[in-house]
């Protein structure tokens, strides 16, 4: 059996939460949702996700500085 591949998308906005979770979830993909910057690096210290998906304009860490620290 073939391991799903999982995904992290990191969203202030619950509707495209929703919407990428439901369409990647059709999919056979793991997915778990972030609603912020600090909430993703929170759940990247238990989740490794294969992808992330990541909005850049965000409150708290916004998605560029996000992606720089995950890269760090």
């Amino acid at each position: 059996m073939e391991k799903r591949k999982k995904i992290l998308v990191v969203d202030n906005d619950e509707l495209i939460l929703e919407f990428m979770n439901d369409i990647f979830s059709k999919q056979g993909y793991e997915v778990v949702t972030a609603k912020d910057g600090l909430s993703a690096l929170n759940t990247l210290k238990s989740y490794t996700p294969d992808f992330i998906f990541v909005d850049l304009i965000m409150p708290h860490i916004d998605g560029q500085r996000l992606c720089k620290v995950i890269r760090g």
